[in-house]
């Protein structure tokens, strides 16, 4: 139990979904060790040799006691693990807004080019590469937008099941923001 709470409590920011999952497997095989000695113990505590039934009473109080640590640890990896997908979510909602902004703004520059190119008449062949290239980078913001749309619902959605504290709603309602707003710099 002891492995398993230093694993997790050395540095709760580093925790790795992978090392959860060695920590609950290791917790979860002391749990089943220990329940199965409990197993044994009670067997020895209707013996009708009272040192054996002594023995194994002050036994089994001590493995109540790792029983408890463990559950104690067992919880400890649950909330390390809801703590973990909550910054995995919030992550995964910053890296898509912004991807959304650099879209636009390349979607931006590709209008600002062609504006430029229109008003120099640099000649037809000019306006024409230009906007096929304004074409391609609104059609790809557009994309863009729309897949960051439905993973910032997505993982909203998710994320109203956790307990976030107050800091993660505002970051999440500033990234829903910063979405809406990218989104208005493309009409």
């Amino acid at each position: 139990a002891e492995l398993v709470a230093k694993a997790v409590a050395s540095d709760p920011d580093a925790v790795t979904s992978e090392s959860l999952q060695q920590a609950e497997e290791t917790a979860m095989a002391l749990y089943k060790k220990v329940k199965s000695q409990s197993g044994e113990l009670d067997s020895h505590l209707s013996s009708r040799d009272e040192a054996r039934r002594e023995a194994a009473r002050k036994l089994n109080e001590r493995l109540r006691s790792v029983l408890q640590k463990c559950e104690d640890a067992h919880a400890s990896l649950r909330s390390h693990g809801q703590k973990l997908a909550i910054r995995n979510a919030m992550a995964d909602c910053l890296q898509k807004v912004t991807e959304t902004e650099a879209a636009v703004k390349s979607a931006r520059e590709a209008e600002e080019a062609f504006q430029k190119a229109t008003k120099e008449a640099e000649g037809v062949q000019a306006e024409s590469a230009t906007m096929t290239s304004l074409e391609a980078a609104n059609k790809e913001a557009n994309s863009i937008i729309n897949n960051s749309k439905s993973v910032l619902a997505v993982k909203r959605i998710f994320l109203k099941r956790q307990e976030l504290s107050t800091s993660e709603q505002e970051e999440l309602e500033q990234l829903q923001k910063r979405l809406d707003d990218s989104t208005q710099q493309l009409l």
